[in-house]
């Protein structure tokens, strides 16, 4: 009888809406990789910085329900200029750091940081989205740094859209504390 009562999915108790409230997807990022993300901008005369982003997802009544609590950079895949190619090799050094550092978590998307004040357009990724990141409700997040425009957005049945907003969710994340403080 208990089990009525019991929302699926089971949501995060504190949380903090970012924007407006979407309909396409409910999106739920974790705290510390939010803040992760926001501090995550090139240096030593890079352009850019890609990596992927990593948690799970659920469906209720049709709505995708998306966790994120965990982002890993991955090394080697951004070039001169703000262009990604990913290969081979760095697929597999991903895989296994995703093993080793984020377990039973699958890939929840892709996240692009830019120089503070850089504008990134997600039309310009497009094609390496839609190769890289297949299936439904796939996420692309763009951000221009600390102080910079964040955008992010899904793949869905009409193709690709824009989120209005998203929830940033607190709460014990031991493995992106850790991978926090293995980057530094």
């Amino acid at each position: 009888m208990g089990e009525l009562y019991d929302p699926f999915p089971k949501l995060p108790k504190n949380i903090r809406q970012i924007g407006e409230k979407e309909q396409i997807a409910k999106l739920y990022v974790e705290d510390y990789v939010n803040t992760y993300l926001k501090r995550l901008y090139p240096t030593d005369g890079q352009d850019l910085r890609a990596g992927l982003l990593l948690g799970t997802v659920e469906i209720n009544d049709g709505t995708p329900y998306i966790f994120v609590d965990g982002a890993m950079e991955m090394e080697g895949i951004t070039q001169e200029g703000r262009k990604v190619q990913f290969t081979d090799v760095a697929w597999k050094k991903a895989r296994q750091d995703m093993e080793q550092m984020f377990p039973k978590r699958s890939i929840q998307g892709w996240f692009l940081c830019g120089l503070p004040g850089s504008e990134l357009s997600p039309i310009n990724y497009w094609k390496q989205h839609v190769q890289y990141f297949q299936g439904p409700h796939q996420l692309m997040y763009l951000s221009g740094g600390m102080e910079g425009e964040e955008s992010v957005y899904i793949t869905s049945e009409d193709g690709f859209s824009r989120l209005k907003g998203y929830c940033i969710y607190y709460e014990r994340n031991q493995m992106m504390q850790d991978y926090m403080v293995l980057r530094k």
